[in-house]
């Protein structure tokens, strides 16, 4: 089973990959203290996911033409590193929560209320009902779940599986490719703050990825509550 994470040079190699360490503070599939391997069924999604957290802010910080450079430069070129990962044989271990009727089903046996598959989307994740996601997750990964697959609330594109660290072996996870990258905000334009300069009013919903010098357009997506 092929996937895909976008991560920092820093955090490429196989153990930090299984070590998860940027997933100890709670994410929306895992509770806080607990660790999880988030990853997408295609490279657009995961550049989505990343952009949304590491890029989408830093365009929020920026307030005009008066704002300092730097802010400016954090928001263009921005190194990281593609994953294509190979999760051994584990497809069929997911448990689907991209199913209604699974979806239903689990949420039930973790006694917690009713809520839909697009429900999983909206954000902010921790500001769901009873945060939901999380406890449903926490509940799933101590019945010995290894992985779940949830839609992705960056991108329509494909889904997200998102795997357990405790409930694997670190034998399960191969690194098949890894590839530097680089992504950029844009303006409506798609041009960015190098074609621009200062004058730039970068966008929220999309982003530049250069892949050795072949670029792309990233859409990102945003459910808010």
């Amino acid at each position: 089973m092929k996937c895909y994470r976008v991560t920092s040079s820093k955090y490429s190699d196989l153990q930090s990959v299984w070590d998860a360490i940027g997933s100890i503070e709670g994410g929306r599939w895992n509770k806080r203290k607990t660790k999880a391997i988030y990853t997408a069924s295609n490279y657009q999604v995961a550049v989505a996911e990343k952009s949304f957290y590491k890029i989408i802010p830093k365009v929020e910080a920026i307030k005009g033409e008066s704002s300092p450079n730097y802010l400016f430069e954090e928001c263009t070129n921005v190194p990281f590193v593609l994953l294509e990962l190979d999760i051994n044989g584990l497809q069929k271990d997911l448990i689907n929560l991209t199913k209604k009727v699974t979806l239903e089903d689990w949420l039930s046996k973790a006694g917690l209320k009713k809520y839909s598959v697009s429900d999983s989307r909206k954000s902010p994740y921790d500001f769901l009902p009873e945060r939901w996601t999380m406890k449903l997750a926490d509940y799933l990964r101590q019945q010995d779940t290894k992985g779940i697959t949830a839609k992705s609330a960056r991108s329509d594109l494909s889904n997200n599986h998102i795997f357990y660290p405790t409930n694997l072996l670190l034998e399960e996870i191969n690194i098949i490719s890894q590839k530097d990258i680089n992504i950029s905000a844009i303006d409506s334009k798609n041009r960015t703050y190098e074609q621009v300069g200062k004058k730039i009013k970068f966008i929220k919903n999309k982003v530049l990825l250069d892949i050795d010098k072949r670029y792309e357009i990233i859409d990102i997506l945003n459910f808010p509550i």
